[in-house]
């Protein structure tokens, strides 16, 4: 019995951590689009003229990604793919409530965020992953906005196959495990 037991745990943990290395590989991909991005303004000094034939050619690349964006002055200016997205455009997230709080921890300890799933303006849930840009004038750093990427919360829940995990009659949770207060 006991052999037994042990088997069927050794057996769940490995379930879960594969799972979990797939919900990471998805979130480290969105990390990956906002680090490129970043660096993308700031060798062009903020010029986001190119954005889209470059997001075209990166995008197809992450299979976890929604939809990428550009927010001089946190202002959504810029979003690839635009179809399915307009309502994006436009949009500060410092005026939303379950966004503001982690914007302001992206802009001013300077590091990448990630949101828990949250409601999207142009529909459906999904985690946002931003980075404040800041670019270099004559030795001083100028915030210029913030990259975005996004990951609907069901593509990410089938990226990692999550679902496998009821059929193999695991139970199972998702957390947030630091808040921003």
């Amino acid at each position: 019995e006991d052999n037994r037991r042990a088997a069927k745990q050794s057996s769940a943990l490995h379930t879960a951590t594969n799972h979990t290395l797939l919900l990471m590989k998805s979130l480290e991909q969105a990390q990956s689009i906002n680090y490129f991005m970043a660096a993308y303004l700031r060798m062009r000094d903020g010029d986001v003229s190119e954005f889209e034939k470059i997001a075209a050619d990166i995008v197809p690349y992450y299979s976890a990604i929604s939809f990428v964006a550009l927010l001089p002055d946190g202002v959504v200016s810029r979003v690839f793919p635009l179809h399915g997205n307009k309502d994006a455009m436009g949009f500060n997230p410092l005026n939303d409530v379950n966004q503001e709080s982690f914007v302001q921890h992206a802009i001013h300890g300077k590091h990448i965020t990630f949101t828990p799933p949250i409601p999207l303006r142009q529909g459906g849930m999904g985690v946002v992953v931003r980075l404040p840009v800041y670019l270099n004038h004559g030795g001083d750093e100028k915030y210029w906005g913030l990259t975005s990427v996004i990951i609907r919360t069901e593509q990410l829940l089938n990226q990692s196959n999550i679902q496998q995990l009821g059929d193999d009659d695991l139970h199972y949770a998702l957390y947030v495990s630091s808040s921003i207060d």
